[in-house]
This record gives structure tokens, C-alpha cells and sequence, in this order.
């Protein structure tokens, strides 16, 4: 009986240890921490972008894109990047009334390894530099390591005003926002 005793304690202090060192270096290997911070195998959202110029224009009527204004940005992952998407938008720093309206036009062509895979159009009708001022010109963007230049266009539609926007001036950038998803 002794003996029985005997080995069934031992049994137990056994199990014991065996389940407290599994514990132990499970948790070890799942998590590591220094100065409060918790560091883990995942990769790290990095995106390398390169903004256009700052539109800053007295701008005139005309007939196509072409006559009127453009800048280009490029925007693209870092290797070894998270996957992520983007938006683009342009932020309107100043933006006189007389061309805040459905004649000033913008759009967006974009195009990654020479082939063109983005294409959006709008207008300023209703924004302003105060309560409205971000247009949202692309949306939820998946990026890649290979770069994608968009070059946005803006110009007023002359088929579509008359002579009160003349005078008219905008200032602002494009800017983006991008999220790991």
C-alpha cells in the first residue's frame, strides 16, 4: 500500500511538472515581450509614396484634359510588405466659387507595368476649402510591390460654362490613405 501511495504521488508531481514546462514554453515561443511592447512574425504595412506636385492654378476654359492641368503620383508596397489597399483624394486648400461647380472636371487615369487599370472622372460641384474639402477620387486600391502611377487631369469644361469662371483658382494636392486589410 506503501508503495501504491508512493507511486501515485510521484505520478502526480510528474504530470505536474511535465504540464507546467509545456505551458511554459508554449507561451515563450507564442509571444516575447520588452518594454511592454508584444513583437510577433507578422510583416509591417510599409508603402512607398511619391507625391505629385501641389496644384496651385488660375485656370482657364477648355475643350479637353489635355489643356488643362495634370500631375502624377506613384505609389506602390515595399518588399516584403503587408497586403494593402488605398484611397486617393485630392484636398482642397483653396477653391474660388465660381469653380466649384459640375464644369470643373477631374479624372484619374492609372496604370501599373504599362497597362492602364484604373479610370475615374468626377467633378467640384459643392466642394469648397472649409467643410467639403476632400474629394474622393479612387477607392480601396489593392497595391503590389510594382508601382501604379495615377496622373489626375483637371480642367474646366468650356461645353459645360459660360464666362463666370473666369478668374476662377484652385490650390490643393493629392494625398492617400492606406490601410492593411
Amino acid at each position: 500500500m506503501k508503495k501504491y501511495m508512493l507511486y501515485s504521488i510521484a505520478s502526480v508531481l510528474l504530470l505536474t511538472l511535465i504540464t507546467a514546462g509545456s505551458t511554459f514554453a508554449f507561451l515563450s515561443t507564442s509571444a516575447q515581450t520588452s518594454n511592454n511592447s508584444i513583437f510577433s512574425n507578422t510583416a509591417t504595412l510599409n508603402v512607398i509614396y511619391n507625391p505629385g506636385e501641389t496644384i496651385n492654378e488660375s485656370l482657364s476654359v477648355s475643350s479637353s484634359k489635355e489643356d488643362g492641368y495634370n500631375t502624377t503620383v506613384k505609389i506602390k508596397l515595399a518588399p516584403n510588405s503587408a497586403k494593402a489597399k488605398t484611397d486617393l483624394y485630392i484636398h482642397i486648400n483653396d477653391i474660388t466659387e465660381n469653380i466649384a461647380i459640375s464644369g470643373f472636371i477631374w479624372e484619374v487615369y492609372g496604370y501599373r507595368n504599362g497597362k492602364q487599370v484604373i479610370y475615374t472622372k468626377g467633378d467640384f460641384s459643392g466642394y469648397n476649402n472649409t467643410t467639403n474639402n476632400k474629394v474622393s477620387i479612387v477607392k480601396d486600391y489593392l497595391l503590389s510591390e510594382d508601382e501604379t502611377s495615377f496622373t489626375v487631369y483637371f480642367w474646366i469644361d468650356g461645353s459645360k460654362t459660360d464666362n463666370d469662371v473666369v478668374g476662377g483658382t484652385f490650390n490643393g494636392y493629392i494625398g492617400a490613405i492606406s490601410q492593411e486589410f
